[in-house]
């Protein structure tokens, strides 16, 4: 297993950790994802009936690591702490309900579409003391012509948090990871976020840590109703990237 140092910042560091045994039918999410800072170490033979993939990005006050059947029961957890908070998201539920979203999410990686984490708050003391709290998901790798064949965008997604972690330093310290990564390790032009464009409090939250608006996309993928939405969309440069990392740090290292 291999432990790639990522970023240091405010005295805390951004690891990488990943290690993968490959089937054939996983080949292209290597494609996609080796050469954008995800360097992955195949250990053993490649013949093993599941893939096994272990990217993490560690911070102080949150732990994000691929999201695996492992995690199903922590998710229901999470998301069972207060339905109300899922206005304008959707999120699973029942355990049946995060089992086939897991399932889901694993197949869009082997695909090479999608990397989802499980969002951990660490427990005190010892391991079996952390805490589920969500997902996120990084999505849409792309690469545009001229460029190489490198990443040059990425979305920042498919995030929901339980009632209890919503407005903590848990969300800010997972953006800054993932941001972090995206910027420093993948070296992405640009990194997308969006939202439902009717969630005023998402929208606001994105604007706050130093995105720009860039409209609205009509009917652009499902929202709660399980119909297309209209999504609210966001960017952030790699131009803009040390503010918004400013502005980021500020809130992870405020007192509490």
């Amino acid at each position: 297993m291999a432990r790639l140092a990522g970023d240091q910042h405010a005295g805390r560091q951004i690891h990488v950790t990943v290690a993968r045994t490959l089937t054939e039918s996983a080949r292209t999410a290597v494609d996609v994802f080796e050469p954008y800072g995800l360097q992955l170490v195949i250990q053993g033979k490649n013949d093993a009936a599941t893939a096994k993939f272990n990217a993490v990005l560690d911070g102080r006050f949150v732990r994000l690591e691929p999201v695996t059947l492992a995690h199903v029961p922590g998710l229901d957890a999470a998301a069972s702490e207060d339905r109300a908070a899922y206005e304008w998201t959707p999120v699973p539920d029942g355990e049946v309900a995060h089992r086939r979203y897991v399932e889901s999410v694993q197949a869009e990686h082997a695909a090479g579409h999608r990397l989802a984490f499980a969002t951990i708050r660490p427990g005190v003391g010892r391991p079996e003391n952390d805490q589920v709290v969500g997902t996120t998901s990084y999505l849409d790798p792309q690469r545009w012509p001229g460029g190489g064949g490198k990443l040059d965008s990425i979305e920042i997604g498919a995030t929901w948090l339980a009632a209890s972690a919503q407005r903590t330093v848990v969300n800010s310290e997972a953006k800054l990871l993932m941001l972090a990564h995206a910027f420093d390790v993948m070296d992405v032009h640009r990194v997308v976020l969006n939202t439902d464009a009717r969630n005023d409090r998402s929208r606001t939250a994105i604007a706050r840590i130093g995105a720009t608006f860039e409209g609205v996309l009509h009917g652009f993928r499902y929202g709660v109703e399980g119909t297309p939405r209209d999504t609210a969309t966001f960017a952030i440069r790699a131009s803009e990237w040390p503010a918004v990392r400013a502005r980021l740090e500020t809130r992870v290292n405020a007192p509490a």
